[in-house]
C-alpha cells in the first residue's frame, strides 16, 4: 500500500490511518476508481479527482451522490467533508458520478467530454428502463447507439455481432425469438445513419430520449396541508406538483421563486409575485432538509445561469425544431430519479413490445428543446451478481465496446430503489485501458478538430492515447510516411541484432564546450545531488533570489523541443534533498508548473533517492510549510503501477492558491528497468491526460503551455526515459521522422547524462514496439 501503511479493514472502510480513508467512485461508464482522501477533504475535491481522470473542466453540471442508509440516492454537498456525509448518510462508502444539472441549450456546454458524459448518462437511463420507450422509439435509439458507438454498418461484414450486446431496455422481454426480430430491425436502422458522425448521433440518441415521458424529471413524494400525496419535482424551468390522477400538474417557473426553505419537516416555496407561499410536508425533518437544500441550489444555479428565460432555442443541424412547454398535466409520476424514493404505487406504463405508446390528442411530450437536455439522474446500483459481466475492479476498466451484451434474466430492483443499473460497457475515456476497431481512427482522422479531440474518439491505443491531432500527411517530408508496421519491424529488429548498443554508445555523454558557471559556485556544491550530475548554465532554471540562495540556483534544466509544429516543455531536475525542497517548491511555483512526474520512490534498496517534498495523506492535516510555501495534500488515487495525488499549493505571503498534480511512477525496480511495458505507457497517458486537463482549466493570462516536471534522483536517468519516450511518441503521432538516437543526442545538449544505461535505452525501443503494436489493434 502507499507510504508502507498497512490496510486495516472496519465495518465499512479501507482505513489508512485515523485521517484519512479510501473511498470508490463509479463513473458514468462503469469503471470504478479507487480514491485516498483526507477525512477533511470536501465532495468538491474527490469530484475534481474524477474531472481529472474524465479530462472534464466543466465540473459545475456534475456531482457525486451515493446510496443512503435507507436505499436512496442521496446528492454530496460538494463544499463539505465528504467522510462527515457518508458517515452519517450513506450504506456504504461507493459514490456515484452523474449530471446533476442539465441545460436547454448543449452550445453552453464547451468541452466534447461534457456532451459525451450527458450521452452516457441518457443511454444508461434509457437501458436500465428508467425511461420508457415505444417499440419504434427503442428500435430508433439503439440504431442511433450502434451508429455512435461502432460507426457505419459497412465497416463490419454482417450485422451478426450486434446479438451479443444489449440494445433495449432492461425490462424488456427476454424472448430470444422477439429479441432477434427486433435485432434486425435494428440493423436496418443502423444503416440509415451511416456516414453519421459520432458526435452528431449521440445528440441525435439523445434529442429522441427527450420525447420520453419523465425525461429531465427529479421528484421526491409529499404531502399537502390536507395530508394528500403528492410529488413535489423540478426540471430546468422550475418546480412542477404532480397531484394525484385527475388533477392537473402545477409549474412555478424559476424566475417566479423568491426562495426555498424548510421549517420542521415541511418545505416552503415562496413565491415572489403573488406574495404567497406553498407548503409541503415530509416524512421527517431530515428528509425536508435535504429537500429544500437541493431545490434551492437548483434554483441558484438556473437563476445564475439565466437558464429559466431561455424559452426560445436555436434549431440545430440534424435535431428537431423545440416542442412549445407542456400542457402540465402532461407530466408523468417521475420514475425516480437521484434522491428520489420511488413512488408506492408508480403509473401502469404498457409493455413497449405489446402496446406502443403514442401521444394523448392535445397532450404534447415533455419539453424538447433542440439540443439535448442531460437527465438529472445518475446512474442507478451495482449490476446484479447474476449478470455475465462481473463489475470493474479498481484499476482496471471495462473492454472497449459501446453496447452490452444480453443481459440474463434478473430481480427487479428493490421497489423503494428509485432506479437500476445495468453494466453499460463502451467506448472508454480511459485510452490506456480499452481497445477500439480500426473505424475510429478513421473517424479521427476525419473527423473536425474538435472531434479528433473527444476521449471516446482516442480511446484506441490500450496503451497511450493519440492525444495531439495528427497533422496532414501530405505536409510531412516523404521520410515519414513509412507505414506503422514497417516502423514497428525497423524498430524491432535493431533491437534484435543489437544495433541499439553501438548506437547508444555512438552518442555523446554531455555537451563537449558545456558551460557550468553558476552550478560549479562553492556555495551551490551542497544543493546538487550527485556531484558530477549538474545544468548547464544556458538553460539551468534560474530561481528568484532569496537571502537563503543568492544565486537563485537549482540543480534543473529547461528542456525545450519542438515536435508536431508545437513546443514541447520539461524542467528536468533531481529529486529534492531535505534542505532543498523549499527550492523546489519556489521553483514550481515561479515557473508555473501543474504537473510533476516522479519516476522513482523515496528510498531504493535502503539508499535515499528523493527527499519527500509533499505531506503524506493522514498525517496533521495532510499540510507541510516548505519556505514560503504551504503544501496541502487533497487526494490520492492509485492505479496499480502508478499513484495520482492531488496537491493544493499556497504561497503565503500573497495568499495564493494552485493546484498542482503528482503523478508518482511506482513500479521501477531497484535494478534493470520496468518488466511491464504496458504498465508505463499508462503512466505515460496518465501524463498526457493531466497535463491536457490542467491546460485546458489555466486562465488565458497565464503560460498557456507551462513545463511539467519530471524528476528521479538524479534527474537524468528515468527522467530522460520518460521525456525521450514522450517525445518519441509524440513524432509516430504527428508522422514525423523517428530518429532516437538524435533525438537523445539532443536531450543531452540540454542535460547531461540524460539515458544513463543501454537497458533504460533498449526499455525505450520496447515501449516505442508496445505502442506501435497497440496502435495496430486500432
Amino acid at each position: 500500500m502507499p507510504f508502507g501503511l498497512k490496510l486495516r479493514r472496519t465495518r465499512r472502510y479501507n482505513v489508512l490511518s485515523k485521517n484519512c480513508f479510501v473511498t470508490q467512485i463509479r463513473l458514468l461508464d462503469n469503471n470504478v476508481i479507487e480514491c485516498t482522501l483526507s477525512v477533511e477533504s470536501t465532495g468538491q475535491e474527490c469530484l475534481e479527482a474524477v474531472a481529472q481522470r474524465l479530462e472534464l473542466r466543466e465540473t459545475h453540471y456534475f456531482g457525486l451522490w451515493f446510496l443512503s442508509k435507507s436505499q436512496q440516492a442521496r446528492w454530496v454537498e460538494l463544499e463539505k467533508p465528504l467522510k462527515k456525509q457518508l458517515d452519517k448518510f450513506a450504506n456504504e462508502p461507493l459514490l456515484f458520478f452523474g449530471v446533476m444539472f442539465y441545460v436547454p441549450n448543449v452550445s453552453r456546454l464547451q468541452q466534447e467530454v461534457t456532451r459525451y458524459q450527458y450521452y452516457l448518462q441518457v443511454k444508461k437511463d434509457v437501458l436500465d428502463g428508467r425511461l420508457r420507450s415505444s417499440l419504434d422509439q427503442g428500435i430508433r435509439l439503439a440504431g442511433l447507439a450502434v451508429q455512435a458507438d461502432f460507426g457505419d454498418y459497412n465497416q463490419f461484414e454482417s450485422h451478426d455481432f450486434l446479438r451479443e450486446y444489449v440494445l433495449f431496455p432492461m425490462d424488456w422481454t427476454q424472448d430470444e425469438a422477439v429479441l432477434e426480430d427486433l435485432t434486425q430491425k435494428v440493423a436496418q436502422e443502423h444503416k440509415t445513419h451511416s456516414g453519421i458522425p459520432a458526435a452528431e448521433a449521440e445528440l441525435m440518441y439523445i434529442s429522441e430520449v427527450e420525447r420520453l415521458e419523465g425525461f429531465g424529471q427529479e421528484s421526491f413524494p409529499v404531502k399537502d396541508n390536507h395530508g394528500n400525496d403528492m410529488h413535489l419535482g423540478i426540471f430546468f424551468m422550475g418546480i412542477f406538483i404532480k397531484n394525484r390522477i385527475g388533477r392537473p400538474t402545477v409549474i412555478y417557473r424559476w424566475n417566479d421563486i423568491g426562495n426555498i426553505i424548510h421549517n420542521k419537516s415541511s418545505i416552503i416555496v415562496e413565491l415572489i409575485n403573488k406574495e404567497e407561499t406553498v407548503l409541503f410536508h415530509t416524512d421527517d425533518i431530515e428528509n425536508a432538509k435535504y429537500i429544500s437544500r437541493l431545490f434551492a441550489a437548483r434554483h441558484k444555479f438556473y437563476k445564475q445561469n439565466k437558464i429559466c428565460t431561455e424559452l426560445c432555442l436555436l434549431k440545430q443541424p440534424g435535431m428537431a425544431r423545440p416542442h412549445p412547454l407542456p400542457d402540465p398535466s402532461c407530466f408523468s409520476p417521475p420514475d425516480g430519479p437521484p434522491g428520489t424514493p420511488a413512488p408506492s404505487n408508480p403509473p401502469t406504463i404498457p409493455c413497449p413490445l405489446t402496446a406502443p405508446r403514442t401521444p394523448t390528442p392535445d397532450c404534447p411530450p415533455p419539453p424538447h428543446p433542440t439540443p439535448p437536455l442531460i437527465p438529472d439522474c445518475p446512474p442507478g446500483t451495482p449490476a446484479p451478481s447474476n449478470h455475465p459481466f462481473s463489475l470493474t475492479v479498481p484499476g482496471t476498466h471495462a473492454p472497449d465496446c459501446p453496447l452490452l451484451p444480453h443481459p440474463a434474466p434478473r430481480d427487479p430492483a428493490p421497489s423503494n430503489h428509485p432506479f437500476s443499473l445495468s453494466p453499460d460497457c463502451h467506448r472508454s475515456p480511459y485510452k490506456k485501458h480499452a481497445f477500439s476497431c480500426q473505424k475510429n481512427l478513421e473517424k479521427q482522422k476525419m473527423a473536425g478538430l474538435e472531434a479528433q479531440k473527444r476521449p471516446l474518439m482516442l480511446a484506441a491505443l490500450n496503451g497511450l492515447s493519440v492525444a495531439r491531432v495528427p497533422v496532414p500527411e501530405d505536409s510531412q517530408d516523404e521520410v515519414a510516411k513509412v507505414p506503422m508496421d514497417e516502423r514497428c519491424k525497423i524498430l524491432k529488429r535493431k533491437l534484435e541484432e543489437g544495433m541499439v548498443f553501438t548506437e547508444y554508445e555512438q552518442i555523446p555523454k554531455k555537451k563537449a564546450d558545456g558551460i557550468f558557471t553558476t552550478a560549479a559556485l562553492p556555495e551551490n556544491a551542497e544543493r546538487n545531488r550527485i556531484r558530477e550530475v549538474v545544468p548547464y548554465e544556458e538553460n539551468r532554471v534560474e530561481l528568484v533570489p532569496t537571502k537563503e540562495n543568492n544565486t537563485g540556483y537549482i540543480n534543473a534544466s529547461h528542456i525545450k523541443v519542438t515536435v508536431g509544429g508545437e513546443e514541447w516543455h520539461y524542467i528536468a531536475t533531481q529529486g529534492p534533498l531535505p534542505h532543498t525542497c523549499h527550492d523546489f517548491w519556489q521553483m514550481v511555483w515561479e515557473q508555473g508548473v501543474n504537473v510533476i512526474a516522479m519516476v522513482t520512490a523515496e528510498e531504493e534498496g535502503g539508499r535515499s533517492k528523493s527527499h519527500r517534498y509533499w505531506p503524506k495523506l493522514g498525517s496533521k492535516h495532510s499540510s507541510a510549510t516548505y519556505g514560503k510555501f504551504k503544501v496541502t495534500t487533497k487526494f490520492r488515487t492509485d492505479s496499480g503501477c502508478y499513484a495520482t495525488t492531488g496537491l493544493k499549493v499556497k504561497h503565503l505571503l500573497s495568499g495564493q492558491e494552485r493546484t498542482v498534480w503528482h503523478l508518482q511512477y511506482t513500479d521501477w525496480p531497484d535494478h534493470g528497468c520496468p518488466e511491464e511495458v504496458q504498465g508505463f505507457l499508462s503512466y505515460l497517458e496518465e501524463i498526457q491526460s493531466v497535463r491536457r486537463h490542467t491546460n485546458s482549466v489555466l486562465d488565458a493570462s497565464n503560460n498557456c503551455n507551462p513545463p511539467i516536471v519530471v524528476h528521479c534522483s538524479a534527474g537524468v536517468g528515468r527522467t530522460g526515459v520518460v521525456i525521450l519516450t514522450e517525445l518519441m511518441i509524440g513524432c509516430l503521432e504527428h508522422n514525423e521522422k523517428v530518429d532516437v538516437p538524435v533525438m537523445l543526442r539532443h536531450l543531452r545538449e540540454q542535460r547531461m547524462f540524460m539515458i544513463q544505461t543501454i537497458a533504460q535505452y533498449k526499455f525505450v525501443y520496447r515501449v516505442l514496439i508496445q505502442f506501435l503494436q497497440n496502435s495496430r489493434l486500432i
